[in-house]
């Protein structure tokens, strides 16, 4: 099994992007997601189950394969290398540094990627008239959280449009 580089064209600055930015400024939210990572749920599947529900669609969860190659074959081998290193090691800190830098770019392709499907083909995804609390929770479950409840509402709570 192995990775394709993502296609050469992909909006950088993509409104999936933004919104990522947007809710990882919020301490709370950050703590959710990394906790959640840590449970062993992917958190660009998070982003792309708020986002989807953003946009008013429901999200199946599958994730396309080349995205998944993406993601097991850069984005998480950055981080494993990074998580590794010594926070306060002086000698690393700056290979540290590096590593999170090529991690967040990576995770930045892996979500124009993914907002790159969800704008096209919207394979996996269908237009839902659920509230958005419902279509939140709905969508964060299949994204892995078991119990999207706390996540959805903390979600609503920091996103006005919704």
């Amino acid at each position: 099994m192995g990775w394709h580089a993502p296609p050469e064209r992909l909006e950088l600055d993509n409104p999936l992007w933004m919104m990522a930015l947007e809710l990882w400024a919020y301490p709370a939210f950050e703590e959710a997601c990394l906790r959640a990572q840590d449970g062993g749920v992917c958190v660009s599947h998070i982003l792309v189950a708020l986002c989807s529900t953003q946009h008013g669609y429901y999200w199946n969860g599958k994730e396309p394969e080349p995205i998944r190659n993406w993601r097991t074959g850069v984005t998480e081998p950055l981080r494993a290398m990074r998580q590794n290193l010594p926070r306060d090691g002086t000698g690393t800190s700056a290979l540290r540094t590096r590593l999170k830098q090529s991690e967040l770019e990576a995770e930045r392709l892996e979500l124009a990627w993914w907002w790159n499907v969800l704008a096209g083909s919207k394979d996996g995804f269908s237009v839902d008239r659920m509230p958005s609390q419902g279509l939140a929770m709905s969508n964060l479950q299949n994204a892995g959280i078991s119990e999207p409840q706390a996540l959805a509402e903390l979600w609503l709570s920091l996103s006005p449009q919704n």
